[in-house]
């Protein structure tokens, strides 16, 4: 069953928004006063209504800018705000105050993005224009880990969805790096993805060897290996954006998710979805990697989506 979309008012203006792991009817929303560039922000629990409305359930305020957030996956009524004066703020939607529980303050530039483990569901990573990335741990007040290799600043990391010590992360210096965090040091695969910043990835939830880049340039590639320390191949798809894919006022959201049958959803600059199917590696474990086709076009999502 789908619902209309409905415009919902928030004091400042949307960078993030995410449903809850436990609570279907849950989104936690980041908002940042000023389109992020100066000012205020806030961190908003919202229920979806029956009738399709959204409710503000609680509301945090924060003193820079949200620029993205996280559900926890160990806590139903927790979540994670990544803040633009680079702290991220742990709240709870069943306090009486509007005060974080848990507040971490190591970064030095802005937190661009924030990621909760699927896996282990104890730890949370978060990216930092810095150009460094630290993995969390929600009763720690200090980084578990901290990885360095980057040399432009990271928008984003995020988990894999089958290993608990993977990670992939985009940055400013054209790069998707991967990390296993079972070897110290440098990263443990690294690609030179793109000739311009690289704003948003993802992993395929449903093929475990396959990462997703999207770039300023308006490309999108396809990276897969049967070895994710080495993937062997990359395929350009064309998504129809002419403008850079994320972007938008600092920082540059994620804008690519990977839903089921080879599928791939895309934002861009000029606020258009994209939505582009493809022909890729089998779903489960790839004995050697396959290159991608374009199976159809990509296709403008409409004010009444129907997906």
């Amino acid at each position: 069953m789908f619902v209309q979309p409905r415009r919902v008012g928030t004091d400042f203006s949307g960078y993030a928004v995410e449903f809850s792991p436990f609570h279907e009817h849950w989104v936690a929303v980041g908002t940042a006063q000023y389109f992020g560039i100066i000012g205020n922000g806030q961190a908003v629990a919202m229920e979806l209504m029956p009738d399709g409305s959204l409710a503000t359930m609680r509301s945090f305020d924060t003193q820079d800018g949200v620029y993205d957030i996280a559900w926890s996956e160990m806590h139903p009524n927790q979540l994670v705000a990544g803040c633009a004066n680079g702290h991220l703020k742990l709240f709870d939607v069943t306090t009486r105050d509007s005060f974080p529980i848990q507040s971490f303050a190591e970064h030095t530039q802005e937190v661009s993005g924030v990621n909760w483990n699927l896996v282990d569901r104890q730890t949370f990573v978060s990216a930092s224009w810095d150009h460094s990335i630290k993995v969390w741990h929600p009763h720690h007040p200090t980084s578990l880990q901290t990885l360095h290799g980057h040399t432009g600043p990271v928008y984003n990391a995020v988990w894999s969805t089958r290993e608990a010590s993977h990670v992939a992360s985009c940055s400013g210096d054209g790069s998707v790096r991967v990390w296993d965090l079972k070897v110290p040091g440098q990263a443990v695969c690294h690609i030179a993805a793109h000739a311009h910043d690289v704003l948003a990835l993802d992993w395929n939830k449903y093929s475990p060897y396959e990462v997703v880049s999207g770039s300023a340039d308006a490309s999108l590639k396809v990276w897969v290996g049967h070895d994710v320390a080495h993937p062997s191949i990359d395929h350009s798809v064309s998504t129809g954006h002419s403008k850079r894919i994320g972007g938008g006022a600092p920082p540059a959201r994620p804008s690519i998710r990977c839903p089921p049958h080879q599928m791939l959803a895309t934002r861009s600059a000029r606020c258009r979805i994209s939505v582009a199917r493809y022909v890729g590696a089998p779903m489960e474990h790839p004995s050697r990697p396959s290159p991608h086709a374009m199976r159809h076009p990509p296709h403008r999502i409409c004010p009444r989506p129907r997906l």
